[in-house]
């Protein structure tokens, strides 16, 4: 998918909002906090700053980034893995930037009846769920890719982009 193939994707449903996965966020956060961490922060290093740009780029139309529990709780703790002092001060920045995030509740119980839990996680069946009311996911996980796209729901594959823009592999 070119790059102008997924802003398109993205401007047709950043009206009603956009949800990014854990991976995706945490860039774009971390991104958005200390852009010289991307490389160095050990769940970020596969991306480069560029790719930050570009992720920052798509979702510039989006007035609303939506974000579950489930992946605020995956985000939030991958983010204790950075450094102590340095965790701290991208946890403050985060108050910010989540308040600014449109928060939906999926109730785990609803999500660990569905028959892709098992196999995708409760994070993901959450990103499923919105998916299922017509919010777009961007997502570089493959399997949440496959699966929202068999289901023929909104999904963005990040790499294909990546792969498209910069020849990522």
């Amino acid at each position: 998918m070119s790059r102008e193939e997924a802003a398109g994707l993205v401007r047709r449903y950043g009206a009603a909002g956009v949800a990014v996965d854990t991976s995706l966020l945490l860039l774009l956060w971390i991104g958005s906090f200390r852009r010289d961490l991307i490389v160095g922060f050990k769940r970020t290093k596969k991306y480069r700053p560029e790719h930050f740009d570009l992720l920052k780029a798509l979702l510039r139309p989006v007035s609303q980034l939506v974000v579950t529990p489930h992946i605020l709780t995956e985000v939030n703790s991958l983010a204790g893995h950075l450094p102590e002092d340095v965790c701290e001060g991208f946890r403050r920045a985060l108050v910010q930037t989540i308040r600014g995030s449109v928060e939906q509740e999926v109730a785990a119980t609803k999500l660990v009846a569905q028959d892709w839990y098992p196999r995708l996680g409760i994070a993901d069946a959450a990103l499923t769920e919105l998916a299922r009311n017509g919010r777009l996911i961007i997502t570089d996980d493959l399997p949440l890719y496959v699966h929202l796209a068999e289901h023929r729901w909104p999904v963005l594959n990040f790499t294909h982009v990546l792969r498209a823009v910069f020849d990522w592999r």
